[in-house]
């Protein structure tokens, strides 16, 4: 009995603990509401703001069905001619044709193509917004500019003209301002330049726009980072080439106009390199033949040499016989 009600006690002693901790925690958090109160609103403004400025970012993807039945027949007809010549290496066609695509000169053709090689980015209220195809300026380069890249600042300056302003070259900045007409060549610290107003754009070119310009191999390195091409399974020849950009239809130009090089490049070269090897196999069979036959001509002529050089003796020695 005494065991029991001591138990009891001690049971009653941390319930009334436990409920004086949270009486004295709930007093702790009541008296300092408003704190809790403001760093949750400054979490969450946060919050909206890093929304607001970032960008949504999609995914396009697609699948490309490796079919090498052609070439593979022809390299092992080359390998069956050249057996006894040479020794051909077998690879993974599926692989080569990946390292292929992700090749950063079929990706230069690309940008060259759909003109990557300049990013325009209008400065609104706290972020930029990248315009791809929505500029409604663009700029051409008309000689001695940077090979390297630049960048620049565009302002509408009204009565059909522009302000160029905040160049920059690598890292060092210059601070000038160039106003003209839309279409001139304007002289400017970064080479000439033509700013041209796309028709019926007008209205919807009234904030600064940030130009960027880069080469066509730098853009393409860095458009292979976002690039992602991965097999659909351990043994299948299928391959997925999907891409991460901030325009859907960017990507989807871009896997589009991948492919079409790939086609137009990589297979060319590939015929012409077997079409090559055939013929440098031809002209080995072709001169392993006549070298052949040259080493038989030799042999016979040596024969016949020797046949010679046993049978004037005998005519020296009838014709030295007396009778």
């Amino acid at each position: 009995m005494i065991e029991n009600s001591n138990s009891t006690n001690s049971s009653f002693i941390q319930e009334e603990e436990s409920a004086i901790q949270i009486i004295d925690l709930w007093h702790m958090v009541w008296d300092h509401k408003w704190w809790y109160v403001i760093s949750v609103f400054v979490c969450l403004l946060f919050a909206g703001v890093y929304l607001y400025r970032t960008p949504d970012t999609y995914t396009r993807s697609a699948k490309v069905i490796i079919d090498e039945s052609d070439q593979d027949a022809t390299m092992r007809n080359l390998g069956v001619m050249s057996a006894n010549m040479m020794r051909l290496r077998s690879f993974n066609t599926v692989e080569n044709e990946i390292e292929a695509l992700s090749s950063p000169d079929l990706m230069q053709v690309v940008v060259e193509r759909l003109n990557l090689q300049t990013r325009y980015v209008e400065k609104q209220f706290l972020r930029g917004v990248e315009l791809y195809t929505n500029t409604p300026v663009e700029m051409a380069l008309a000689g001695d500019n940077p090979q390297f890249g630049f960048s620049l600042t565009l302002t509408p300056a009204g009565e059909g003209k522009v302000t160029l302003s905040d160049f920059r070259i690598r890292d060092e900045k210059i601070k000038e301002d160039i106003t003209g007409a839309f279409g001139d060549t304007l002289q400017t610290p970064v080479g000439a330049l033509v700013i041209r107003q796309k028709a019926q754009a007008e209205d919807e070119f009234t904030n600064p726009i940030r130009v960027s310009w880069a080469s066509s191999m730098a853009t393409a390195k860095a458009y292979c980072t976002k690039l992602n091409i991965t097999l659909s399974g351990k043994e299948s020849s299928v391959i997925v080439i999907s891409m991460n950009d901030t325009f859907p239809g960017r990507s989807s130009s871009i896997i589009s106009s991948l492919l079409d090089v790939y086609n137009e490049v990589w297979i060319n070269n590939k015929n012409r390199s077997a079409i090559n090897t055939a013929e440098f196999i031809n002209e080995l069979v072709i001169f392993s033949f006549l070298a052949g036959f040259r080493e038989k001509s030799l042999v016979f002529r040596h024969n016949k040499l020797f046949v010679y050089k046993l049978i004037e003796p005998q005519e020296i020695q009838v014709k030295q016989q007396p009778y």
